[in-house]
């Protein structure tokens, strides 16, 4: 799966970092360079650590679009061919934030294994700290505020499903599990086989689960030892998002549930003053302080009463206004400038003015749209890259 790196990651071979408008200037040509390559990576590196979405996106859409422009990478170096694809991997696994729920079930689903075995073997030399479990916990708390604990919880489970369902190949032997047929080493099975041996006991899987059974699994002992430690990653990391994941959604809930009731409770402790009362302001009489007021004994009342007819008396009487002219009541007024429509025709309904307030739902529509069509392109793109791979 991954080949020697180490030749090609030698930072202090190419000191000097790379920034979006630097890629931008790269022949596809020059991917050939071995030591462009460490440039990229370095600069892959630096997003990562930064947790840029936005940019690691627009670097993932440049370097694939190189990649897709140089056809002869593969048959040229295939190693290096391999160690750009893992940086498109590290690149989408930032930017994971930005994508629908089905492209993160698309990654897990394909990319989860390439993605947790990076850190380990292919870019040891550059320190990645690229971490897989990080990136899916940012993902499942990204908008927990508007999101139910329902809604987060469905999305789980369609994430764990998503890497139970993992079409990476893990070994070359076929995997003889109990009462199944021979099936393929690909991690599908592999879970398959890990949960028929190992039993979650108290409603998890701890680390001494996971050794007994790599020790104990006849299918591992075919495995070599590199592929044993990426086994028992991958398997960690499973056990994560199956069992402990979810705790990430109770507990963001739970910090906007006590928010929500410490707010009301503020609004019930706030003290509550009447015009005169208030600090710093006079009182104004008005009709609403009668209403404001506690109502007392029928004495209270009756001044109360007393006080309103004796206002409304006061009050200077107000005559009609004279009838308008037979020529005034016919003046139609005219609309202001700018806001005139087009005469109906006789017989048609008159149309209501269009209504100028942006409409919200539209615009999330035509972003949404944008966006799918880019993650289709993206989508294309990858497929293309993996046939040319395999071919």
């Amino acid at each position: 799966m991954f080949g020697p790196a180490a030749a090609v990651l030698d930072p202090k071979a190419v000191p000097g970092f790379y920034v979006v408008d630097n890629l931008r200037a790269i022949q596809p040509a020059d991917l050939e360079d071995k030591k462009m390559f460490t440039k990229i990576a370095m600069f892959v590196r630096d997003l990562d650590d930064e947790g840029a979405g936005f940019r690691a996106k627009e670097t993932f859409e440049i370097l694939l679009s190189l990649l897709d422009q140089n056809e002869n990478l593969f048959q040229i170096d295939p190693e290096l061919f391999r160690n750009y694809f893992n940086l498109l991997v590290i690149l989408k696994g930032n930017f994971l934030g930005l994508l629908e729920v089905k492209g993160v079930e698309e990654f897990l689903r394909e990319q989860a294994l390439i993605a947790i075995t990076i850190p380990l073997f292919p870019f040891r030399e550059l320190d990645f700290l690229f971490n897989l479990k990080d990136k899916i916990a940012g993902f499942i708390q990204f908008d927990v505020w508007y999101l139910d604990e329902v809604d987060k919880n469905d999305i789980l489970q369609s994430l764990i499903f998503a890497v139970e369902k993992n079409e990476e190949y893990l070994g070359e032997d076929s995997l003889k599990i109990e009462g199944k047929p021979l099936l393929e080493p690909i991690m599908a099975n592999w879970l398959l086989d890990y949960n028929q041996s190992a039993h979650a006991s108290f409603g998890k899987r701890s680390s001494f689960d996971r050794a007994k059974y790599l020790n104990a699994s006849l299918l591992v002992r075919t495995l070599g030892s590199s592929q044993k430690v990426i086994l028992q990653n991958f398997l960690e990391f499973y056990d994560w998002l199956k069992f402990e994941a979810k705790n990430l959604i109770h507990s963001k809930a739970q910090v906007k549930i006590n928010e929500l009731v410490l707010a009301e409770n503020r609004k019930l402790k706030a003290p509550q003053f009447s015009g005169a009362e208030k600090p710093g302001f006079a009182s104004r009489p008005s009709n609403t302080n009668f209403v404001n007021q506690r109502i007392g004994p029928a004495e209270d009342i009756q001044k109360i009463n007393k006080t309103i007819e004796e206002r409304s008396q006061s009050a200077p009487k107000m005559s009609a206004p004279p009838p308008l002219a037979p020529q005034a009541a016919e003046r139609k007024l005219q609309p202001p400038p700018g806001l005139a429509f087009r005469p109906q025709k006789p017989g048609q309904p008159q149309t209501a003015p269009p209504n100028r307030t942006p409409d919200i739902s539209q615009i999330r529509k035509e972003i949404e749209e944008k966006r799918n069509l880019a993650q289709r392109q993206i989508d294309k793109k990858l497929e293309d890259l993996k046939k040319r791979k395999t071919n």
